[in-house]
């Protein structure tokens, strides 16, 4: 098994990372790190691994990004199985042994994943199912293959990336993290292990769960990177969606993120370019609908402020839009 650790910079949440593998109660692993660019102490932190234990390995590559690292790990990887692990995260010290058991017990799935909690720097015992409120459950829990895989993951991505352990045959498959995208690569990568008809197979067990930092710094906290990860993300799912009902779920999936995103605009201050991302959106709709809410926003933003434009704009009912885009 190979547990692959894409590290940019963070060097300093790193040997908790690697401490989680340590605690594993499934010894046979490699673990290969794979330095991002780093211009912080990352390579002296691996390397102090790497001494003492020869299930560490370190590969650096000039910066290239989350995907690129991963698929630089992936070739390199003499698993059977893929585990990906980010550098400030952790996953819990009986998940391997119990998803190796499982994917060998049972050969039909493809991708078994666990549950996850979230947990900030200074709470690192805490364990939350949401960083936002309230805290509750948000994960589908989705099992099987096919449509109701592919319609889950198209309303929203299921799982973090440490949640899964993954065939090596799946990623054969599947090919690598698309190193185009800004952000959501790992959601894209699970749409075309879906789209090819792999299983996945949700796996409760006590002490296999995935573990994700929140902190200033995580990825997630950017709502303009993401937010332009997700138009680019749908419009390759739409190409690659097998049937016209995954097609329609896209196609509402990137009209809600082409509509968060000139309403983001407008509110980090860019409001000629949200209002025209908003009324190319609004020329696409059938009905203009959005086109007549940005003019009035246009001329409504010498009197009344962006703010108050982008407030107006977030208004827009969808239920409309969603009926019309499902039902072809």
């Amino acid at each position: 098994m190979t547990v692959i650790v894409p590290c940019f910079n963070y060097g300093h949440f790193l040997p908790e990372a690697l401490e989680s593998l340590s605690r594993q109660s499934h010894p046979r692993w490699e673990c290969i790190v794979v330095d991002d660019g780093s211009t912080d102490n990352t390579q002296a932190v691996v390397q102090s691994y790497v001494r003492r234990d020869p299930r560490y390995h370190y590969m650096h590559q000039h910066h290239r990004g989350l995907s690129a690292a991963r698929n630089l790990g992936i070739r390199a990887g003499r698993g059977e199985y893929f585990q990906f692990l980010d550098a400030d995260d952790l996953i819990e010290p009986r998940k391997l042994e119990r998803h190796v058991r499982h994917l060998a017990e049972h050969e039909e799935v493809g991708i078994v994943y666990s549950p996850v909690r979230y947990f900030t720097t200074t709470g690192s015992r805490e364990r939350r199912y949401s960083m936002r409120e309230p805290d509750e459950p948000w994960m589908p829990q989705t099992s099987g293959r096919g449509r109701p895989v592919i319609s889950a993951i198209a309303r929203d991505n299921f799982m973090a990336v440490n949640c899964p352990l993954v065939r090596r045959d799946v990623t054969a498959l599947a090919g690598g993290f698309d190193e185009t995208l800004p952000a959501l690569e790992d959601w894209e990568y699970w749409i075309r292990c879906a789209v090819q008809g792999t299983w996945f197979q949700y796996l409760d067990e006590p002490d296999t769960y995935a573990l994700v930092r929140h902190h200033a710094a995580s990825m997630s906290n950017d709502s303009m990177r993401m937010t332009r990860g997700l138009i680019a993300l749908c419009r390759q799912a739409l190409r690659s969606a097998p049937d016209a009902g995954a097609r329609a779920l896209f196609a509402w999936r990137l009209a809600s993120a082409r509509h968060n995103l000139y309403a983001l605009q407008l509110r980090k201050g860019m409001p000629v370019r949200g209002l025209l991302n908003g009324l190319a959106l609004g020329l696409s709709e059938t009905r203009y609908r959005l086109s007549l809410r940005c003019l009035l926003g246009l001329a409504l933003l010498p009197l009344i402020g962006r703010r108050r434009v982008a407030d107006l704009l977030l208004e827009v009912s969808w239920s409309r839009s969603i009926r019309s885009y499902i039902s072809g």
